[in-house]
């Protein structure tokens, strides 16, 4: 009986393996590389905490939060760092770790910004 569950188990996992194969194999044959959008995420070549290191050098304090956001048409880190009592955010681009300059920012718009960004995921809007 044990050999009959391993078998079958086996056998699933093939049957998995060839449907995921099928479905990736147009994206997979074409040349033209995927687009990142808000439905269709590519994965950061850069980690929350390599942007949250660039940011710590570009702008100097503390390092908070990454958030990560899409945001005109390309991924990136919204790194928030305290700096004594000054807040500031860098963004960090996902793909290149490229940071924009810092902008001081305050806790309240921070807020208002983020509930605003729930509220239209949520679609609330």
């Amino acid at each position: 009986m044990k050999l009959n569950t391993n078998v079958l188990g086996l056998v699933a996992l093939a049957a998995m393996a060839a449907t995921a194969a099928i479905a990736l194999r147009p994206a997979l044959a074409s040349n033209k590389p995927m687009s990142a959008t808000l439905r269709n995420p590519v994965a950061a070549k850069v980690t929350p905490w390599t942007a949250m290191r660039i940011a710590m050098h570009r702008a100097g304090g503390r390092p908070f939060s990454a958030t990560y956001s899409f945001d005109e048409g390309h991924w990136s880190y919204d790194v928030i760092l305290v700096n004594g009592k000054k807040l500031s955010e860098v963004a960090v681009n996902a793909m290149t770790g490229k940071a924009d300059p810092p902008e001081v920012v305050d806790p309240a718009g921070e807020g208002q910004e983020l509930a605003s960004d729930l509220k239209a995921a949520a679609g609330l809007r």
